[in-house]
């Protein structure tokens, strides 16, 4: 059993309106919103990457070498 203390009034009307105070379920939320923030973040730095090559002010890499690094 986790003892959750939440000092922020959104996040503390969130757990009760939303996630009904389930505390497992607030936190399925978060890792969810974790993994979706990376990916977002993963996918703006390829486009930005792209942008740059494209430009000519960075070296052209393989789209394999770009994906390894994400």
């Amino acid at each position: 059993m986790i003892a959750l203390q939440i000092d922020n009034p959104v996040i503390e009307k969130f757990y009760k309106e939303v996630c009904k105070n389930d505390t497992n379920k607030l936190i399925d939320t978060f890792k969810d919103y974790v993994e979706n923030y990376f990916i977002l973040n993963s996918v703006k730095k390829g486009f930005n990457e792209m942008k740059l090559q494209n430009e000519g002010k960075i070296e052209k890499k393989e789209w394999k070498d770009i994906i390894d690094e994400i």
